[in-house]
């Protein structure tokens, strides 16, 4: 369930499509800039997660991780909304053209703090030595047709939901994603596993 929600939060789609999505919303960036920008971003957000993952344990960090996300994506769905929907000559967007970009540039740092490697590391913590190389690679081989089927589905998934509806499903995945996290995600930190 962990893929799941890593998946459907729209980490995978937004980390590879990041230029074509940036432009859809309107910045004027280069698309090269935007490409470094997000490489240090995401690398700042590992080694976040280097040092918070011991601090605060996997499910602390997976909490923060999706309220961050949920939270960047419900305003970046409101701003392409908005946008889309203002009159030829008013200028109110003219001046947030930076919203999508922080938008877009928080959810993937802070999805590198928990969205994205939790799952992979509960996916060996919580089996028993005895199965734990098996049950892993059925989890990670899993997750990864998730990862696949997230990518394959962005272009139908953006026409049947519009550019807003698609980042409002991603904010509510990972509202969902908080809950699963809450309530059934046992945290490993610090604790003998198998």
């Amino acid at each position: 369930m962990t893929f799941l929600f890593s998946n459907m939060s729209g980490y995978f789609i937004m980390m590879i499509h990041t230029t074509r999505i940036l432009q859809a919303t309107g910045t004027s960036m280069d698309p090269d800039v935007i490409t470094a920008i997000t490489g240090v971003l995401r690398i700042a957000g590992t080694v976040a997660a280097f040092f918070l993952l011991d601090v605060l344990g996997r499910r602390y960090c997976l909490l923060l991780s999706h309220v961050v996300n949920a939270t960047s994506m419900l305003i970046l769905g409101a701003y392409v909304f908005l946008a889309e929907d203002a009159v030829a000559d008013d200028n109110t967007f003219a001046n947030l053209t930076w919203v999508p970009m922080v938008c877009v540039m928080t959810s993937l740092s802070f999805c590198e703090i928990g969205v994205h490697p939790i799952p992979f590391m509960i996916s060996s913590e919580y089996f028993p030595t005895n199965i734990r190389a098996q049950a892993s690679s059925v989890c990670l081989t899993g997750g990864t047709v998730i990862i696949f089927a997230g990518l394959q589905l962005y272009s139908p998934m953006l026409a049947l939901l519009t550019q807003p509806g698609l980042y409002w499903f991603f904010g509510c995945s990972s509202t969902v994603g908080v809950l699963f996290a809450l309530f059934s995600i046992i945290e490993t930190k610090g604790k003998a596993v198998g």
